[in-house]
């Protein structure tokens, strides 16, 4: 059987001061050898060793888990994104939004987020920490799986607006920062809350070194999980001083072949013919046609989007948005993004029989539900006249 290819012999090799060299690296990507004691550095004809410097020796006036977490914080770039997107003309690139992110009970190293509006969760274990195992694997899958929860509707902008207002910055100028000063904020935060509401997060575990059985996860976990990206993250010190060394970080668990599967899906707009065949397997064609009328009728002034996750309905410039997922057996629902008209749209929805939360104390949020197939079953008798309602709301 054809072995995919785990990544390129050499790695993206950068100094901690920005300064690009010429960097032989020994590691073998097809084979599991663990860190290499040394790399080389190349200047004119002379072959220069540098040796691995771990990180109990200190970087940032920190040592140990601290020195890496340190390293993490102030360089976000350190992430790979050339390598978990190889190939890609804009790979991910990331900002920070809160460093030890609270999650119910527990908190998240790192919470980060792409232009792609993705988030990205880390945890940083160095290999002698014992969490380092197994475990580390169990808490960044369980705080996944409660991200919605606790992030969702608006939370996790609020959260990194807290942090980056400590730091004498706004959340969104450190973003533009990183994405360009004419990045679209709105369009951003919106795609971050449909990627959360879908479950499409990414999952790094971020050391010095990784041990077998959890690298082994980890590439199973990328290859299976069909909506969430695991990887991860080897990032290792090269030199003798601690003012100038070689930075190498190295991803695991990816290959070309996920990358593209992955990529596609979560790059790429369903297309209108996907999302009538995925619906209509579950016996929801009465529900798209309703849908396609509504987007032939040009007087009601719906805008009509298709985007990776699936199809919107946006109404008055996207301040009110019916969301249908591409797979009907996820979540759906009536997206408002202007609080003064939470309370409307909640009527129109109780008055329907439709489940209804009305978010406290948020700038928007999801008002009206209609999750999963029998969710969107019980709409379909309702749907022309929760549209109508919808739309006289938004016009008083």
């Amino acid at each position: 059987m054809r072995r995919e290819r785990t990544s390129s012999r050499t790695a993206t090799i950068s100094t901690l001061h920005g300064r690009k060299s010429h960097i032989l690296d020994t590691r073998d990507s097809q084979v599991m050898s663990g860190k290499p004691d040394e790399v080389f550095f190349i200047e004119g004809e002379r072959l220069k060793p540098l040796p691995a410097r771990p990180f109990r020796f200190g970087l940032f006036g920190k040592t140990l888990e601290e020195a890496l977490q340190e390293l993490i914080e102030r360089h976000p770039e350190v992430l790979p994104g050339k390598q978990m997107d190889p190939g890609s003309d804009d790979p991910p690139r990331f900002v920070l939004l809160y460093r030890e992110m609270p999650i119910g009970d527990w908190s998240l190293d790192f919470l980060l987020v792409d232009q792609r509006s993705m988030l990205t969760l880390l945890e940083a274990k160095l290999i002698q920490n014992e969490e380092s195992r197994r475990k580390v694997i169990g808490q960044i899958i369980e705080y996944a799986a409660n991200a919605v929860e606790f992030w969702g509707n608006g939370r996790a902008r609020e959260k990194a607006a807290e942090f980056w207002s400590k730091r004498g910055k706004k959340v969104d100028d450190a973003i533009r920062e990183r994405f360009g000063e004419d990045f679209d904020l709105e369009s951003f935060w919106r795609g971050v809350e449909e990627n959360l509401q879908n479950g499409w997060v990414r999952l790094i575990i971020a050391g010095d070194e990784l041990h077998p059985e959890v690298r082994r996860t980890v590439e199973y976990l990328n290859r299976e999980m069909e909506n969430t990206e695991v990887y991860g993250l080897e990032l290792q010190c090269f030199g003798q001083e601690s003012e100038s060394l070689v930075l190498v970080p190295h991803l695991v668990g990816q290959t070309q072949a996920t990358a593209d599967r992955k990529g596609a899906r979560l790059q790429s707009p369903v297309t209108l013919d996907e999302f009538e065949a995925n619906y209509g397997a579950e016996n929801l064609t009465e529900l798209v046609s309703k849908i396609k009328q509504i987007i032939i009728d040009k007087e009601k002034g719906i805008e009509f989007r298709m985007v990776p996750s699936g199809l919107n309905l946006n109404l008055f410039d996207g301040t009110i948005t019916v969301s249908f997922n591409r797979s009907p057996e996820r979540d759906h629902g009536v997206w408002v993004w202007d609080p003064n008209l939470f309370e409307k749209v909640a009527e129109i929805g109780k008055g329907l029989g439709l489940e209804v939360k009305i978010p406290e104390g948020k700038s928007f949020g999801k008002i009206i539900y209609f999750n999963h197939v029998d969710g969107l079953k019980e709409l379909v008798p309702k749907f022309v006249e929760l549209i109508n309602g919808l739309t006289s709301a938004g016009r008083k």
